[in-house]
């Protein structure tokens, strides 16, 4: 997908152990990365071309990159998916990946969902509070404080199909692409 792209800028909120980080460094272009997390103990792969910034996504002096106009931003941060979606539409970012995009009734897998996600507010179940399971842990949500803009109308908006009958693993939590229009 990413070598399909034109981008001039990379932008990756949570690294964790820099694997995707790693898929970033194989774009064909020597392009600036910048990479985002509250905490880079567990890294094992260490970009040479690469920004790193060990704090959140929404703390950074995003004026220093206007001169860059394709932007891909890819987020497996655990944060409201929402919430980056507003920030990379304020920033006019072109492209957008979104890992864990989870439908409510596979909210059980992740042990720390990045709610809401984008499957849930563009979904026709409009539930504002739900609870659920994981790992011997209960946990509720409750949505009734986000008033949903439709900046999702402003984007492609494509599902990554299941593939897990081809991998043999089992139904992994979906990937979103987003493009601006």
């Amino acid at each position: 997908f990413l070598c399909h792209l034109d981008i001039d800028l990379i932008i990756e909120s949570g690294v964790w152990k820099g694997y995707s980080t790693y898929l970033f460094d194989k774009y064909p272009k020597k392009i600036k990365k910048i990479l985002f997390d509250i905490n880079f103990d567990e890294l094992k792969y260490i970009s040479k071309s690469a920004e790193y910034c060990e704090f959140d996504i929404t703390k950074y002096e995003f004026k220093k990159i206007k001169k860059f106009k394709k932007v891909l931003a890819f987020y497996d941060d655990h944060v409201s998916q929402y919430d980056r979606l507003k920030l990379s539409f304020e920033k006019n970012f072109s492209y957008l990946i979104f890992d864990d995009d989870l439908e409510f009734s596979a909210i059980h897998s992740d042990g720390w969902p990045s709610l809401p996600t984008l499957s849930m507010i563009s979904s026709k179940f409009k539930l504002k509070k739900f609870e659920w399971n994981s790992i011997n842990k209960s946990a509720t949500a409750n949505l009734k404080k986000f008033r949903f803009e439709n900046i999702l109308k402003k984007y492609r908006y494509v599902k990554a199909p299941n593939i897990s009958k081809i991998t043999g693993y089992y139904n992994q939590p979906q990937m979103s692409f987003l493009i601006k229009k």
